[in-house]
Order: C-alpha cells, then structure tokens, then sequence
C-alpha cells in the first residue's frame, strides 16, 4: 500500500468526509511531508471503498 493511500485511510478512519478535508488532513496528519492534489484521491479514495465493502 502506498504511504498516501494509508494516509488518505487514516484520514477517513475518523468518518467520510469531503475530498477537501482529505486533502488538509493528510498533510496534518503527516505534518506537511506529504501533499495530496485532487487527482491523487481518485485512486486512493477507491482502494478505500473496496476495503470498506
């Protein structure tokens, strides 16, 4: 698993949120390392939904 994909999964464990609020997580959750762009979540958030289903 990439590390922006267990980034984006634990930014999600809290509740669903918006792309945007994703984004602002991860890079506090990772303390600014890592930088998310919208495009980034498109496969990332669907990792997440197979995982949850």
């Amino acid at each position: 698993m990439r590390e922006s994909t267990f980034l984006i999964l634990a930014a999600l464990a809290a509740g669903p949120q918006h792309g945007y609020g994703v984004i602002a997580d991860v890079a506090e959750i990772s303390g600014g390392r890592v930088v998310l762009r919208a495009g980034t979540l498109g496969e990332a958030t669907f990792v997440a939904f197979v995982i949850r289903v």
